[in-house]
């Protein structure tokens, strides 16, 4: 099972506003040409449901915290309909958990030499860890794929002066 869930559901608006990025696409809007590459109505951007995917993952592991995005990587496999709810299913990375145990064993042991090194200055640069999240987009009405074979990494989180 999933290590988290969350769900969004868009608003029919939702493509109109999205026409603000850039995309004037009339594929997003019209519904004369959607019908015409095949679509029942207009769908929503990618940039829209992957936004939402990336938020959904940034709330539940990320703090809501956009500055520790450092990579996102996707698949778009299935359009989305303005108005659908997007379900993500997320999973940390078990390699990336070891992977931070292990770093986090090093720096304590790390510390405990610098400590009883005569020379504190000598001291090394401590190296940065990521959180790596896979995750998967459903469209809950219709039971399909969104967005497939994806995966955000995220710093950790800054350091509270």
């Amino acid at each position: 099972p999933p290590d988290a869930c969350a769900s969004f559901t868009t608003t029919l608006s939702q493509a109109a506003l999205y026409r603000l990025s850039g995309d004037y696409n009339p594929l997003h809007v019209d519904p004369e040409v959607s019908s015409r590459v095949g679509f029942p109505r207009p769908i929503l951007h990618g940039l829209c449901s992957l936004g939402v995917s990336v938020r959904l993952v940034l709330r539940a592991f990320g703090g809501d915290d956009p500055s520790r995005l450092q990579s996102v990587k996707v698949r778009f496999s299935k359009h989305v309909f303005p108005g659908e709810t997007l379900r993500v299913e997320m999973w940390l990375e078990q390699q990336q958990q070891q992977e931070q145990q292990q770093q986090e064993l090093l720096s304590s042991q790390q510390q405990q030499r610098e400590e009883s090194s005569p020379n504190p200055t000598a001291a090394s640069a401590t190296t940065t860890t990521t959180t790596k999240v896979i995750f998967r987009t459903w469209v809950e009405e219709r039971k399909v794929l969104a967005i497939t074979n994806a995966a955000v990494e995220l710093l950790p989180p800054a350091s509270r002066l």
